[in-house]
């Protein structure tokens, strides 16, 4: 799946030292719809981020139709609050886009104060009343080829 929709999510990044400074990168066709995400680093982080999302080669195209950032908390550098980048590319975040701590819970969900659940109506409005397939069973006819 290139473009998911992706709710409700703390993304806690980490990974291998001397690496890349941004915790998501976006490629090519690559995109997705992010709301009310809470993004930071892991306290042990061995790798220095500095950088929420990386988007390049083509993927720039897909900024505010295939690849949306919406109600996203960020604390994306290795220093706690210093917040780090959103992107290397300026015209992405449809807002509200908030540098903060993100203060986890042991869940790990965020308790900012610009932390909150999205109601099922808004939801339903975010996906445009697509009917998402069920997947529980594992069937392969439960999913459909969409293109977003």
């Amino acid at each position: 799946m290139q473009k998911p929709i992706i709710v409700n999510t703390t993304i806690i990044a980490d990974k291998q030292a001397n690496d890349s400074p941004f915790v998501m990168r976006f490629k090519d066709t690559s995109g997705g719809f992010f709301h009310n995400v809470v993004v930071t680093v892991a306290s042990d982080a061995t790798g220095n981020f500095d950088t929420c999302a990386q988007i390049e080669d083509g993927a720039e195209d897909n900024i505010d139709t295939a690849l949306v950032f919406k109600n996203w908390i960020q604390d994306c550098e290795n220093e706690v609050g210093s917040g780090g980048t959103l992107s290397n590319e300026p015209d992405v975040g449809n807002g509200p886009i908030v540098v903060s701590t993100t203060q986890l819970s042991v869940t790990p969900a965020s308790q900012a104060s610009a932390a909150s659940p999205i109601p099922k109506h808004i939801f339903t409005e975010l996906t445009n009343g697509l009917a998402l397939p069920n997947v529980a069973s594992g069937d392969p006819h439960d999913f459909d080829a969409r293109f977003f």
